[in-house]
């Protein structure tokens, strides 16, 4: 819409009639030819717009009120439409209400300015959105893309981490709008489960395969100290040792957790054997008076360690190294080996009675301790719980979209902080 100046219809000329002083922001008027003197006007008037000393012919007021008042409406469908909309599908209505304002004739009046600005702000906001979900749509699918590559991978630790990883890729993307949103995570979630799942029954059967072996190797430890309580003839104890070793080694691996300690124990076990038939070549008598004498000797010594009443870690230490010695001191014959040990224990149990007695008391108040930081943990989620409600109803009261993004980035920040905390809550609470 252009406006011609004033010179051109000028009082010399024309004869100009104010119609209507303000119509949203400007003056119509009536502009008729001037008559020549003796002459009658002619009928040769228009309507014109004026604004600023300029004027633009307009087909009526009607005309002009009609286009501005559609405007009007279309700019509050258009405002309405960014505040609404939630997915990729607000595409369609945002084309067709900018269509129909760019056929809507355009006056240019300060009304028309004005909404054309709001009008502006509106289909920028809306644009950026949804472009915004169609960017998030994209990149997750990709993500999804990636899982299902992954998820029939056997490589156990490298596909975790790369899962992981692609799980922190995910957090990073926004809504990819309501009508897709779940979806995507839905089968984000599945490819991860299918690969999840396989771990899962690898580990299980790996978990069974230990068991098994695991209760195989106790069994033969079992049947090994059984053997050692109760030696009577060494020849025959020692061909029972080869069988036992034969099926140990049969029974397989019972993970890298318990392996070495019941290798250690059955070990252990084969060489008391080997020391004890050692012992019984040289002579049986002396080698029993000889046990029966460092075994009083332990005793004595785990009485002593007892009666300090002081469970260190150098007392708790040297009573570990006492049942050790005991065990290297042999068998110290039928009538007294029983009694020796039954002293023993008696004064062994004193100092492991006393400390674990110290232990309970010691866990019992780190406990305490422990729930009293897991609470004000909580306190601080619930803190940025209610800091995020409040922004969040300032992001639906508000239409500036700085404002918008600078809110979402407080949530965003308060919604790390949260999953930060609660991690360190279930760290906290694995811990016995």
């Amino acid at each position: 819409m252009s406006f011609v100046t004033m010179p051109e219809w000028n009082d010399d000329n024309k004869v100009i009639t104010v119609v209507e002083p303000n119509l949203y922001g400007c003056s119509v008027v009536r502009v008729a030819d001037r008559p020549a003197e003796g002459q009658e006007a002619g009928d040769t008037a228009v309507l014109a717009l004026e604004l600023d000393g300029q004027y633009e012919e307009i087909p009526s007021i009607d005309e002009v009120t009609a286009a501005v008042e559609k405007k009007i409406g279309l700019e509050k469908q258009m405002h309405d439409l960014s505040r609404s909309c939630r997915d990729t599908s607000g595409k369609a209505e945002l084309d067709r209400l900018k269509a129909e304002w760019d056929d809507t004739a355009d006056y240019a009046t300060p009304k028309e300015r004005e909404i054309s600005g709001r009008m502006q702000e509106s289909v920028d906001r809306l644009s950026s959105r949804i472009a915004g979900y169609a960017h998030n749509r994209e990149e997750k699918e990709k993500l999804i893309e990636q899982a299902k590559k992954l998820s029939g991978s056997t490589e156990w630790k490298k596909t975790s981490a790369a899962m992981k990883d692609l799980m922190a890729q995910w957090k990073t993307l926004g809504n990819a709008g309501d009508d897709c949103n779940d979806a995507l995570w839905d089968s984000f979630r599945k490819a991860r489960q299918v690969f999840y799942d396989a771990q899962d029954a690898h580990f299980k059967e790996m978990d069974a395969k230990h068991a098994e072996a695991k209760e195989a190797k106790t069994q033969i430890i079992a049947e090994a100290q059984e053997l050692m309580a109760n030696v009577q003839n060494w020849k025959q104890t020692g061909e029972k040792f080869s069988l036992l070793m034969d099926r140990w080694k049969l029974a397989g691996s019972a993970g890298r957790e318990d392996d070495d300690a019941l290798w250690a124990q059955f070990n252990e076990l084969r060489g008391s054997y080997y020391a004890g038939r050692k012992k019984f070549v040289k002579g049986q008598e002396a080698q029993w008076n000889a046990a029966a004498e460092k075994k009083r000797a332990l005793i004595e010594e785990a009485k002593a360690v007892s009666d300090q009443h002081d469970t260190s870690q150098e007392n708790t230490e040297r009573m570990k190294a006492l049942v050790t010695e005991w065990k290297q001191a042999g068998f110290a014959g039928r009538e007294q080996d029983d009694a020796l040990w039954n002293e023993f224990c008696a004064a062994k149990d004193v100092f492991w009675n006393e400390k674990h007695a110290q232990y309970d008391a010691k866990h019992s108040e780190w406990l305490s301790r422990r729930q009293d930081i897991v609470d004000r943990k909580k306190d601080r989620i619930a803190n940025l719980q209610e800091q995020n409600r409040k922004l969040h109803e300032r992001v639906e009261e508000s239409s500036n979209i700085g404002q918008i993004t600078k809110l979402n980035g407080y949530i965003d920040e308060n919604n790390a902080e949260i999953k930060k905390i609660q991690e360190e809550i279930r760290d906290i609470e694995k811990k016995n």
